[in-house]
């Protein structure tokens, strides 16, 4: 799941304002907030 984040587009979806907490269970969201996205950086682009 973090390569996902790392590699694809998902993690430009999760961070743009998409009114998350009406898709996502809000413990869901946390999840995905703490142990994905801040343990995932965006690989920079050469």
């Amino acid at each position: 799941m973090r390569t996902c984040f790392e590699q694809g587009k998902i993690r430009e979806y999760w961070e743009s304002d998409l009114e998350l907490e009406k898709w996502f269970d809000p413990a869901f969201e946390d999840f995905i907030n703490n142990e994905i996205v801040r343990k995932t950086s965006p690989k920079q682009k050469l």
